[in-house]
């Protein structure tokens, strides 16, 4: 799945809401890419994507957010490669997809990473304003006027979480937001405006 939007749309929240499950495993790509690097210095690599090849979920966040290194571009090759059809893989980035090959190093390389991500994924497409300004707008602010929760804290099953978690507010998990359109095989393309 690929989940695609602006800064603070939304996109490691609805990724994160579809990975709650055991065997998941959220990385930020920068994060991943040193993990990376560590383990092939150790002498662990083979191990490591090993365990990768076997998460059920990889969320890898913040996708190609900055242009990959010769090296990176290889590694992310080949954990693509492990997990094509083997694992499901969810990619969250602030670019469409046609501008991922300027930042995957070298057209060839750019090449083999789409063709088994882009070709057999369901594109999510999140438009509107960001979480956060709508977060700040309708809860931190004094004009928010919610008088079922505090200020910036709510208590949910006894964990406190932010206070954009209550439906009531018409923000995190509300029915407007809810996503549950992906059933059967292909490839689709669904545009969620929050």
């Amino acid at each position: 799945m690929i989940i695609l939007g602006a800064t603070g749309a939304g996109k490691t929240f609805l990724a994160c809401s579809l990975g709650v499950a055991d065997a998941v495993r959220y990385l930020r790509l920068p994060d991943l890419l040193v993990e990376i690097a560590v383990a092939r210095r150790d002498g662990t690599y083979r191990e490591y994507m090993k365990q990768l090849k076997k998460v059920k979920l990889l969320i890898l966040d913040e996708w190609l957010l900055y242009p990959l290194k010769e090296a990176e571009a290889r590694d992310v090759l080949e954990l693509v490669e492990a997990r094509n059809k083997v694992a499901s893989t969810i990619f969250s980035s602030q670019y469409d997809t046609s501008e991922w090959h300027e930042n995957l190093y070298d057209p060839t390389l750019a090449d083999a990473i789409c063709d088994r991500i882009i070709y057999n994924a369901y594109t999510v497409q999140i438009e509107g304003e960001s979480m956060r300004k709508r977060m700040y707008d309708r809860v931190i602010s004094p004009a928010a006027g919610c008088t079922m929760c505090p200020a910036a804290v709510h208590h949910l099953g006894g964990v406190r979480r932010p206070a954009w978690w209550c439906t009531h507010h018409g923000l995190g998990v509300g029915p407007a937001e809810r996503v549950s359109v992906f059933s059967g095989q292909g490839v689709g393309r669904l545009t969620v405006r929050v």
